[in-house]
């Protein structure tokens, strides 16, 4: 597991690298009040990788996310 400060640097920079002025594809096309919400349904037994990572990801950006995990 990545240290806790390490993975917060990472998130920061990832997300500074691919934002900047806007996602100019996703500014045109999503409304700014748009919600969504997504699901991952795997059909086959696998490995699944990075479920910490997304949970930190979650947390940086809003307490208000909600992110279930059914492994």
């Amino acid at each position: 597991m990545i240290p806790e400060k390490y993975l917060k640097t990472l998130i920061e920079r990832a997300y500074k690298e691919d934002v900047g002025n806007g996602d100019h594809s996703s500014l045109c096309c999503i409304n700014a009040d748009e919600l969504g919400k997504a699901k991952l349904l795997v059909k086959q037994g696998g490995i699944i990788a990075g479920v910490d990572v997304a949970k930190c990801v979650c947390d940086y950006f809003s307490n208000n996310l909600k992110l279930d995990v059914f492994i």
